[in-house]
């Protein structure tokens, strides 16, 4: 079994183990990487995780995968579609800015230095997280209705908030952080599969009166569309694989879920890494 990192990622971790595949996402990861882990032989897969990481989290994290000995054949990364909701992405609880400054600036003693000078003492804006503050004015959509601010909908309904998303917008930042790694592994030919993740698509239709379904429908395609058309790239779609009973909460799967996952990510890779093989 390769080597985890439980909701921490050391900020100095490069693979050294030359696995074949790795795998880099958010905590929806951890149950299923837990099964997958087990069916693939031993020592031929790792996993980065992290809750609550993004795109562009991924991206930085396969930049120092690069800087690795011995590069794998494959990376898989989740799409997480609650991510690109502006109550997820945008929240200063999920920035984890000083791993991410290290992540992305370490390699460079000078440089790392530098950053974080600048940072210390907030000469340097660009690298200020969100605001508390600014964060709570933001306005959130579902479909075509504003439902007020992000502050006065946590009041109403906080544990709910997710569910009320817009439909993506083919040049949000995430997508242009999968497009940057699908090339910069592509670069290296290695291969990349996205997977939506599953979501409990039954539960945001309860809540939201069955825009939800619908909102989700919407983003896929214009996330397919949108995505970047490399010879490197795989993707599988599992977003309504599973009803209301299979999840923790929106996209945290139970275990019986999390194996059913693992098992259509494993038939995946086996056949990406056979095409790479011939």
């Amino acid at each position: 079994m390769g080597i985890t990192y439980k909701y921490h990622l050391r900020e100095d971790a490069v693979l050294t183990g030359g696995s074949e595949v790795v795998y880099v996402g958010d905590s929806t990861g951890e149950a299923v990487f837990r099964s997958l882990s087990k069916m693939r032989p031993a020592g031929s897969i790792e996993a980065f995780y992290h809750t609550a990481l993004t795109s562009e989290a991924y991206f930085h994290f396969v930049r120092k995968i690069l800087r690795s000995k011995k590069l794998p054949k494959l990376v898989v990364l989740p799409i997480n579609l609650i991510t690109f909701a502006p109550s997820q992405y945008l929240h200063p609880g999920n920035q984890y800015h000083e791993l991410m400054l290290k992540v992305r600036f370490s390699h460079n003693p000078i440089l790392f230095a530098t950053i974080r000078f600048l940072d210390l003492f907030k000469i340097a804006s660009w690298l200020d997280p969100l605001s508390r503050e600014k964060y709570d004015q933001i306005a959130i959509k579902n479909e075509h209705n504003n439902l007020g601010i992000i502050k006065d909908v946590f009041k109403r309904a906080s544990w709910a908030i997710n569910f009320f998303m817009p439909v993506v917008h083919p040049e949000h930042v995430h997508l242009t952080y999968f497009n940057k790694t699908t090339q910069l592994l592509g670069k290296k030919d290695i291969k990349v599969l996205l997977y939506f993740n599953p979501m409990n698509y039954e539960k945001g239709d309860a809540i939201t009166g069955g825009s939800f379904s619908r909102t989700l429908n919407k983003s896929i395609a214009i996330i397919e569309k949108s995505l970047v058309r490399a010879p490197n790239l795989e993707l599988l779609n599992m977003v309504f694989s599973h009803g209301d009973s299979s999840f923790l909460d929106q996209v945290h799967q139970k275990d019986t879920a999390a194996r059913w996952s693992a098992r259509e990510l494993n038939d995946r890779i086996n056949i990406i890494l056979k095409k790479g093989r011939m």
